[in-house]
């Protein structure tokens, strides 16, 4: 893939190796994860979004992290018609809470940019019910967004 994360010894006795040797498996008897994101100074931000398009076309699953990351990039750069179109898609397709959350806080925030405030406050309302189980999710920013 053109784009890729990976995680990287932090003491950790369980730490098997660098990923990803085997994509989205991590084998650690770590007590607390600690995640973190730094860029890759040496290469240039401008590509970034390119190469996430292309992580998309090489692969023949829906990949809706790299659609996620493409969707804030479009946003980011002022072509919200085409974010709003990858968000409602992850919206309806994607399975992972996380990302189906982020994708309704995101439509949220396009809806009030755009001063819709009732579709906003429906996408914030969609992003506290989990879509699957209809059980109000326990993530504090989609309540904070309804209160403002």
């Amino acid at each position: 893939m053109p784009v890729h994360e990976y995680l990287v010894r932090a003491d950790c006795e369980g730490y098997v190796e660098r990923y990803p040797a085997e994509p989205f498996v991590l084998a650690c008897d770590m007590k607390v994860v600690s995640l973190e994101h730094h860029p890759d100074r040496t290469k240039s931000r401008s590509q970034y979004k390119e190469l996430l398009k292309m992580r998309l076309q090489e692969n023949p699953e829906k990949d809706y992290q790299a659609m996620y990351y493409l969707a804030n990039e479009e946003w980011g750069s002022g072509n919200v018609a085409a974010a709003e179109e990858l968000f409602l898609e992850i919206y309806k397709n994607d399975s992972a809470q996380l990302d189906v959350i982020g994708a309704a806080m995101s439509l949220g925030d396009i809806y009030a940019a755009k001063k819709d405030e009732d579709a906003a406050q429906m996408w914030y309302q969609r992003a506290i019910i989990d879509k699957e189980t209809f059980e109000v999710v326990c993530y504090i920013e989609p309540y904070i967004k309804l209160v403002n």
